[in-house]
């Protein structure tokens, strides 16, 4: 069988495509500082990302409305700071 060097042509002009294209995405990689650009690179890692960000979000927003209603400390400061109690300077 011969293979035609227009064939043999068109395959390699493939392949370089391809590695182009890899390139690119690893390049893409490396300048974001992310391995997951889009959901569709790895959608249950992505998903997991997103789980992840949503669930600090909300710890923030805890730990945010905690302080802001946090009791204010009944003893002296110097006593606070020696008890490690919840005085604030």
């Amino acid at each position: 069988m011969r293979v035609s060097s227009n064939t043999l042509f068109d395959g390699n002009v493939a392949a370089m495509s391809q590695q182009q294209a890899r390139l690119l995405q690893t390049q893409q990689q490396v300048a974001t500082g992310r391995k997951i650009l889009t959901a569709s690179d790895n959608p249950v890692a992505a998903a997991r990302a997103l789980e992840l960000a949503q669930s600090d979000a909300m710890n923030t927003q805890y730990a945010t409305t905690a302080r802001r209603r946090a009791i204010p400390c009944r003893w002296p400061k110097p006593h606070c700071k020696v008890l490690q109690l919840c005085c604030r300077t």
